[in-house]
């Protein structure tokens, strides 16, 4: 028998076969974690009490049946427990697929870890329903097999974190080596990023890790929708990763599965009130090379933000195409903001293909600003800026070029470089975030 292309030999049943309580009676963790390896068990709908359950068995699903609607309900406060409440560490090819991680009742909760040594995975239709404990990720994950690969498809984590808290939506951890997929999840409110997938990339040492002990395995990111993320909403950083067909929005009132807005303009998330936000940037490139952003929709309208696309100084080469930001938002820097590297790579030169950048154009006096990044290319982009006294793309320590652009500002069109093929923008394409 196969799920999601990995094989079990066996399946059973949950509450029939090792009587697992549905009706949040005895605690799951001491049936669970004996399952054989090569088991696939199967939950009918019900409520299942669980702690801090450490599954040790190599390849195993934990699965909804057909039509059944799952939910695991932690058994005690976060703060006498664990962080996680579900872990798969050993072995691999493992399958979680059809629940609901409940932690509405405040301060009960832990993430899901998921980081086999050997093999791969496949996490499924999950949800994380409620607010998350101080410190508590919704989905923490890492392919430390080199030839394996995980895939994340129907995350949902839409309700964030608390105030001054240090968890993510997902996390990506340093050990990552192989191939991740995040397919079409939606990550929303959560105050120390959305989506954290940069640490395996980290260059130099940082908590006594060094450039050599982490994976830097791929990350590619496919769909989805991230919304109001302190830090970044969505992050990465690991050679040859990508993000495409992703929806980024923040918003002002805004709202999750169980969470309201409570009277904030935006969630409230780390920093001081009035002004919980500290930098809700859209996509944050942060460490490596050969990176790609694609076919994206980016929608600013709330909250402080350095862009809503950051290329950061860690950065090699990388490549944005096809993509369509707006920024209407004052208290976002620059709409894309790029940083002068400060490591040695061989090329680092940024190719902006065919993307559009409108509304207020970033506070900085710019709505795109590129640092240090000589070679730098503009082609077939479209800038079309409403704020007074704002420049379009400023260079700064080395100049681009650009062809067949077209950009409208109350400011200069180009700063730095010859704008010689820039042509004035009549209008320029909107993002799609379909009202989300």
């Amino acid at each position: 028998m196969t799920r999601h292309s990995i094989s079990f030999e066996r399946t059973v049943d949950a509450v029939a076969d090792l009587g697992l309580d549905p009706d949040e009676g005895t605690v799951v963790d001491d049936a669970l974690a004996a399952v054989d390896p090569g088991t696939r068990v199967e939950f009918p709908t019900g409520r299942y009490l669980i702690d801090s359950c450490w599954i040790r068995s190599d390849n195993v699903g934990l699965v909804a049946a057909d039509g059944a609607n799952p939910v695991f309900v932690p058994a005690e406060p976060t703060a006498d427990s664990e962080d996680w409440t579900l872990l798969l560490k050993t072995g691999g090819d493992h399958v979680v697929s059809g629940f609901e991680f409940d932690f509405t009742q405040e301060g009960y909760g832990g993430s899901l870890r998921v980081m086999p040594p050997d093999g791969d995975f496949h996490i499924q239709d999950v949800r994380v329903r409620g607010i998350a404990p101080d410190s508590v990720d919704g989905l923490a994950v890492a392919v430390d097999d080199p030839d394996g690969v995980g895939t994340v498809e129907r995350f949902y984590a839409r309700d964030g974190s608390g105030y001054d808290s240090s968890s993510h939506g997902i996390f990506v951890a340093d050990s990552h080596t192989g191939r991740l997929n995040v397919v079409d999840c939606e990550v929303w409110n959560w105050s120390d990023n959305g989506l954290y997938a940069s640490s395996p990339g980290y260059v130099g040492s940082y908590n006594g890790t060094e450039t050599n002990d982490r994976g830097d395995g791929e990350v590619h990111v496919l769909g989805g929708v991230y919304k109001n993320n302190n830090i970044a909403n969505v992050r990465i950083g690991t050679t040859g990763s990508s993000v495409k067909e992703v929806t980024i929005v923040n918003e002002r009132n805004p709202s999750g599965d169980t969470w309201d807005s409570r009277g904030y303009d935006i969630m409230p998330r780390s920093g001081s009130e009035p002004d919980p936000v500290v930098n809700a940037r859209g996509i944050w490139l942060t460490n490596r090379t050969g990176l790609l952003v694609e076919d994206c929709d980016i929608n600013m309208e709330a909250g402080r933000a350095s862009g809503a696309v950051v290329v950061g100084n860690s950065v090699g080469a990388a490549v944005v195409r096809d993509t369509r930001i707006r920024v209407t938002s004052s208290d976002v820097g620059q709409v894309i903001s790029v940083g002068s590297p400060d490591i040695q790579w061989d090329d680092t030169h940024i190719t902006f293909s065919n993307v559009s950048v409108t509304g207020y154009g970033g506070s900085r006096g710019a709505a795109v600003r590129v640092r240090g990044r000589g070679g730098t290319v503009f082609d077939a982009c479209c800038l079309k800026l409403d704020a007074d006294g704002q420049h379009g793309v400023v260079f700064e320590d080395g100049a681009g070029r650009f062809e067949d652009t077209r950009i409208s500002c109350s400011g200069e069109p180009v700063v730095g470089a010859d704008a010689t093929n820039v042509t004035a923008a009549d209008s320029c394409p909107l993002p799609d975030t379909g009202g989300r």
